[in-house]
């Protein structure tokens, strides 16, 4: 018999064995039998259809497997269910058929495989160290002081848990596409959220028969994904430096190599705010909805996106170190599409630097070899194509993403004070020359930002690419360094319109991930004898030069700020600026008219107003058809949340003007003008109409009033024109690139100002960086060269280290150490023991009642109601998790609070038993401390609520029907 027979035999049996066992009706070989079918044969088939060695000391052999088993197989079983329906039987089926096929179709390793990986004994200790903390963290335990069985009760308030056991659960119990179980609706709304890995963790919770148990399986997931992330990140380091030592640094900056968190987490904490205990997570300190977290918290926080990264990771890997060929085209492209199910924004984040690198690459190939000579490098990767038609389903299930407007949920984010965020770092000289914020005091803020959250890992990024600057933007690393560019881009500039700030938070992982691999070879520069002929002069400063381009260019800008600009919104036609007036409906017509519809409240965009001048503002509005019963349409502007006017429309189209003067914008670039207004729904009038209507509204115009000093512009605009001024004259003297500058800043005064005063400050912030690169880099890179420099970058370096390791430190006493010991502070202790009481109040909940019945907890406690639901299993009619109600408009959300709240409310339990049966509430949640009156009306003879479970502090009520 064959070698090639006697192993595809193996094969069949290993394949045939692991599917007998997670079929089996005995837990115990389920446990063994599951994650093998499902992650650790798929992997292996993965691997070996590559043509990958398998050699157990080999990083890059076991980064394949895993990445590719926890990729692969939510792939398959989701493609699968658009033929046949999802169950246990039909998924495991679906795997074992995959693995089967991709090993006879194996490639045979070849001969010129890149030589092993091998994973160096303080790489092994670091990443055993690195699961250990986290499976401490994330373990399902109950002690005296919390119980972290529930996903939110634990010491790690990650309430990114509750999402991942709720949309696990509500695949196992409606399938695929899942349905959103968990809010009352009927019929139940498809729910659309990053699903591959809570399929992963459902699989192995129904293979299993529950025998662990979700929250179990979900913590088990997170630790592969975790060994997945860090292999993935070491085999790739060795790969690109050849070196040992590069590989471990950049291994060290995604473990306990933190940024320098502890700062500003220290100082809140000595202030005593609320929320810098240490009994809580270190990087939720607010740094304007733009966070970069550690590496620890991100795993253990979002192990979606962070598998998404190592996928993105383990690609980049094998196109650099195998032998291109349409199997390695081919099984990217399914792997990057599994990417995309793991998280849409770290695909969104990458893929532009990575195919903007690619494309640069064929051009030089083109350039070097001719057309001709580029098709054979082309060609083997044309097979990734063959993975759209997988992608297209996914793709089409993700587009629908119930956003409120329609449309696509990420926008351009334009930082300014108008917006409503806080400054991204505190107590910095901008604070104090921008009390008002705007768009300049943020991307001032910037270097103090990625200083205090990079720390170490940015300081040695920036070592390597002034000693490699030449060799870390060619070949295989410029994928890499576009990737990382636009992913720092989307992070900072790019922001998604569906709650809290996902994109700018997760966007920006791709960005981390390159620096810590270039931290890697700045720890080789300062540990190697750099070449003597490295050294180099400093660029020679022109400071009178670039004095003149700055005047020049803001004269410029005070020349075309003359021209008194209106803000003409004809809101029937096609708007042309950049950002658009929000709020309302499409445009409409009947009778020979055109119209269109507000909601509740419209948002209009006043961009790059004068900071002296006073505004007239007309708005030519109307009622409509609002009938006469409905609320009056008393309507409210604000600029920024200041009040500066009201009105009331009539039935006939009529414009209102409203005073805007000079201290109501008080030199905000990016101030937002917004109208509100009680709105009416026609399908409450008889007709089919849902939707929150507002006013009639057919145009608003904002024009300067005449008179008065010249016009000046926002304090953001002038800084940015003397900061555009200042890069230009570094990079350049010659007159003619000034010239050119200075007409374009005054052109876009004069034609394009809302454009400019959005787009100034960027364009400002880039020729800096780049002013700064071009002077910096020559001096460091000689700098360097001296090994008495050396050793002085090592010691800062190590100095920013420490700080780094103490971040993590307060992280692990936060994760692990403060599960077992009691709360810090007073109000710790209290969300302490309602842990407690919830979790026990729950456990009844889910063994006392059927799977289907409707659990309401009061909405007056917002704190704690958001996970409870998902904890229980049990429909609600307010959820307030936002991953569960953002398929619903806002004006639905706050109709169901205030059904529920008026259910709450009354105290006579006669009226409160009518409400609760018509919500077609089963049980109700309440605390004893909330004051309710008909509390004490329970258990009665004549009342409808009967006690279900009673401890201290929680009672369950069951609502008779």
């Amino acid at each position: 018999m064959s070698v090639t027979i006697r192993h595809n035999l193996a094969w069949a049996a290993a394949v045939a064995m692991a599917l007998a066992a997670t079929l089996a009706p005995w837990s115990a070989l389920a446990l063994v039998g599951a994650p093998t079918l499902l992650v650790i044969l798929p992997g292996i088939a993965v691997a070996r259809w590559l043509g990958v060695r398998l050699d157990w000391r080999d990083a890059r052999a076991w980064a394949i497997v895993l990445c590719g088993g926890l990729a692969l197989s939510p792939l398959a079983v989701f493609t699968s269910a658009l033929i046949v329906p999802f169950s246990p039987f039909t998924s495991a089926f679906v795997l074992a058929v995959v693995s089967g096929v991709l090993h006879l179709t194996a490639a045979a390793p070849s001969a010129s495989a890149p030589p092993r990986i091998a994973l160096s004994r303080r790489a092994v200790v670091l990443m055993t160290a690195m699961l250990v903390v986290a499976a401490v963290a994330l373990a399902p335990v109950r002690t005296s002081y919390r119980d972290s069985i529930l996903p939110l009760g634990g010491a790690y308030r990650a309430t990114d848990w509750v999402k991942h056991y709720g949309i696990a659960w509500q695949i196992e119990a409606s399938g695929l596409p899942p349905l959103n179980l968990l809010v009352s609706d009927d019929p139940p709304r498809i729910h659309t959220y990053y699903l591959f890995y809570h399929l992963t963790v459902a699989m192995l919770d129904q293979w299993t028969a529950g025998a662990l148990g979700l929250d179990a399986w979900l913590v088990i997931v997170a630790l592969a994904v975790m060994a997945a992330g860090l292999l993935a990140v070491y085999a790739l380091a060795s790969h690109l430096w050849r070196s040992e030592r590069a590989a471990f640094a950049a291994l060290l900056c995604v473990t306990f190599l933190g940024g320098l968190d502890v700062l500003p987490s220290l100082e809140g904490f000595a202030r005593g705010e609320a929320g810098t205990s240490p009994w809580f997570q270190v990087d939720a300190w607010d740094v304007g909805w733009a966070e970069v977290s550690t590496f620890l918290t991100a795993f253990t926080n979002v192990p979606q996106h962070m598998l998404a990264l190592a996928i993105l990771l383990v690609v980049w890997l094998v196109a650099i170190s195998a032998r291109p060929s349409w199997r390695v085209g081919l099984m990217a492209g399914l792997l990057l599409v599994s990417a995309l199910g793991h998280s849409l924004y770290i695909v969104f984040a990458a893929t532009p630097g990575a195919t903007l690198a690619v494309g640069v690459l064929l051009a030089r190939a083109a350039r070097a070899y001719g057309v001709s000579g580029v098709w054979p490098a082309v060609r083997p990767w044309l097979a990734g194509l063959l993975a759209a038609p997988v992608a297209w389903p996914l793709a089409a299930y993700l587009a629908r993403s119930g956003a409120a407007d329609g449309g696509l949920p990420v926008s351009l984010w334009v930082r300014t004070a108008g917006v409503g965020l806080h400054r991204l770092s505190t107590g910095t000289p901008v604070e104090a020359l921008f009390p008002d914020g705007g768009a300049m005091a943020q991307l001032l803020d910037l270097p103090t930002y990625f200083l205090i959250e990079l720390g170490a890992a940015g300081a040695l990024a920036v070592v390597a690419l002034a000693r490699w600057r030449g060799v870390l933007w060619r070949g295989a690393w410029l994928i890499g360094g576009m990737t990382a560019l636009s992913s720092l881009l989307v992070g900072v500039f790019v922001r998604s319109t569906l709650g809290w700030n996902d994109l700018g938070i997760r966007g920006i992982l791709p960005f981390q991930a390159i620096v810590a691999l270039w931290a890697g070879g700045g720890w080789l520069a300062l540990t190697e004898t750099a070449d003597e002929s490295a050294r180099s002069k400093p660029y020679l400063v022109h400071w009178r030069w670039q004095a003149t381009a700055a005047a020049i260019v803001t004269a410029a800008l005070l020349l075309g700020y003359q021209r008194p600009w209106v803000y003409d919104y004809d809101l029937l036609r096609s708007e042309s600026a950049p950002r658009a007036v929000t709020g309302l409906y499409a445009i409409e017509g009947a009778g020979g008219m055109t119209y269109r519809w507000s909601g509740p409240e419209v948002n209009i965009p006043l961009d790059g107003a004068t900071s002296n001048q006073a505004y007239a503002v007309r708005i030519a509005a109307s009622t409509g058809s609002r009938p006469a019963s409905a609320l009056k349409a008393d309507a409210v502007a604000t600029l920024d949340g200041v009040e500066i006017g009201r009105f009331t429309p009539t039935a006939e189209m009529q414009p209102f003007v409203l005073a805007l003067p000079p201290e109501a914008v008080q030199g905000r670039n990016g101030a937002t003008l917004r109208v509100q207004v009680a709105s009416w729904r026609p399908a409450d009038y008889g007709a089919a109409d849902r939707r929150e209507l507002g006013l009639l509204i057919e145009s608003v115009s904002i024009e300067p009033v005449a008179g008065g000093a010249p016009a000046l512009p926002p304090p953001d605009l002038l800084v940015a024109a003397i900061t555009l001024g200042l890069a230009a004259g570094a990079l350049s003297r010659r007159r003619i690139g000034l010239a050119a500058w200075c007409a374009a800043v005054l052109i876009g005064a004069l034609a394009f100002r809302p454009w400019l005063a959005l787009g100034l400050p960027y364009v400002a912030l880039a020729l800096a960086v780049a002013a700064c690169v071009r002077r910096a880099t020559p001096a460091l890179t000689g700098w360097l060269a001296d090994s008495a420099n050396q050793r002085a970058a090592r010691r800062a370096v190590c100095l920013l280290a420490l700080g780094g390791v103490l971040t993590t430190a307060w992280q692990i006493t936060t994760f692990d150490v403060a599960k077992f010991l009691p709360a810090w502070d007073a109000a710790a202790a209290q969300t302490d023991a309602r842990s407690l009481a919830y979790g026990d109040a729950l456990r009844t909940v889910r063994e006392r009642t059927p799977p289907g019945a409707l659990l309401q907890v009061d909405p007056a406690l917002q704190g704690t109601a958001v996970g409870w639901s998902v904890t229980a299993e049990r429909r609600s009619r307010l959820f307030l998790d936002e991953v569960f109600l953002y398929q619903l408009t806002p004006a639905e959300r706050n109709r169901r609070r205030a059904l529920v709240e008026a259910a709450f409310a009354p105290p006579e339990s006669a009226v409160i038993c009518g409400r609760m049966r018509a919500l077609g509430l089963d049980m109700i949640l309440v605390e004893k401390a909330s004051g309710h009156p008909w509390l004490d009306d329970r258990d009665t003879p004549d009342g409808c609520m009967r006690t279900l479970y009673e401890n201290a502090i929680v009672v369950v009520l069951a609502v008779e029907r």
